[in-house]
């Protein structure tokens, strides 16, 4: 029942976490194919492959098992330090001090000791892993690396401001016989809170590149997109750290990015150029005439915009539809010249782009 993987763990330790696939009896074989005895085998490496967690299910040996283990417990260890040098940089650089300076200077190293976070944990390394991790906070880290001056009096009222609207957008929530604010008065008070965060960002946000997003063997990834709102390369974002999980970015006018951003706040910023496949829902309004959906899809095809479904129904007695597009963009000036071009469509009388509670939009009166 052994399988390629097997195999090549058997050999060495080095060939089985570079396996990329493997050749048996001179025919290209899956990973998961059962070895029999008398087969001739042939590993296929590369230097960028690396152990996946699904190889857990497809090896046999216990050898190959721990070995797999080691590597996938090895990778979240360096994700958590990453995210974690990458907090501490970002809360540093609010107090106007650099990271790497003090790391030069040696106040890192001989700082990290006096947390005593264990045996496991230990040096520079160990203090930016546990920041990842969530064992210590943030905050409690840089007061010892940099204790914190007093907080000019401008600051602590644009705080306040800011405090204060997300208590406003909680507490109408919550009111009793009263509305709930819409959904344009939430998206617009979420980029009023978006804003209000860019005015004290570092001037080095940190960086959302693929390599950040990309999930590693571990199953995690350093920066994850949230789900609500399905921020694309362009949208400015706001970004909140949860332990052990890394770093969560929303659009910046996602209603549902305001409940958990406060002290975790984390600023953002996509790398220069970034293209990424991404899912995001259009939704045009049109009156109900013959051709109108065939040229809309003639428009997505233009642009280059791959349609994976689509939904469409009338109202107003008929006269009128919606048409719901779930498709497939690679950045914000892909998909608003999309839009653009939608709207100038005859028939078309409003175009926006739909994510969690909120949406923007062209529209034709």
């Amino acid at each position: 029942g052994a399988t390629p993987i097997d195999f090549a763990f058997a050999i060495h330790t080095d060939v089985g976490s570079r396996c990329s696939g493997a050749r048996v009896n001179g025919q290209l074989v899956p990973l998961r194919y059962q070895l029999r005895q008398g087969d001739t085998v042939e590993i296929i490496t590369s230097p960028n492959a690396r152990p996946r967690r699904e190889w857990l299910k497809l090896c046999r040996s216990a050898r190959a098992r721990t070995r797999i283990k080691q590597h996938l417990r090895q990778e979240e260890r360096t994700r958590l330090r990453s995210i974690g040098r990458s907090l501490l940089e970002q809360a540093l650089g609010l107090r106007g001090q650099a990271l790497g300076e003090l790391e030069e200077r040696g106040v890192v190293a001989e700082k990290a000791e006096t947390f005593h976070l264990g045996r496991d944990l230990k040096g520079i390394d160990g203090l930016y892993e546990a920041a990842g991790a969530g064992l210590l906070t943030v905050e409690k880290i840089i007061d010892v690396l940099a204790p914190p001056r007093p907080e000019p009096a401008e600051a602590r009222a644009t705080r306040s401001e800011t405090n204060l609207f997300t208590r406003m957008i909680r507490s109408l929530s919550g009111r009793k016989g009263e509305r709930e604010p819409s959904a344009e008065e939430t998206a617009k008070g979420a980029r009023g809170l978006g804003a209000a965060a860019r005015e004290g960002a570092p001037e080095t946000p940190i960086q959302v590149t693929r390599a950040a997003v990309d999930s590693i063997g571990s199953g995690g990834a350093m920066i994850q997109l949230a789900t609500c709102c399905q921020p694309i390369p362009g949208d400015p974002l706001i970004g909140h750290f949860v332990p052990n999980k890394g770093i969560i970015a929303h659009v910046e006018s996602c209603p549902d990015a305001l409940d958990p951003i406060g002290e975790r706040r984390v600023y953002l910023a996509w790398e220069p150029g970034l293209e990424l496949a991404r899912s995001v829902t259009v939704e045009v309004r049109t009156t109900n005439t013959v051709g109108l959906l065939a040229e809309m899809s003639r428009v997505f095809s233009h642009h280059g915009v791959n349609i994976k479904q689509a939904n469409c129904r009338t109202y107003d007695s008929g006269q009128r539809a919606i048409n719901t597009f779930h498709a497939t963009v690679s950045a914000l000036d892909q998909l608003e010249s999309l839009m653009q071009a939608l709207q100038e469509i005859d028939g078309v009388l409003a175009v926006r782009r739909v994510f969690g509670r909120s949406s923007y939009q062209y529209e034709r009166s």
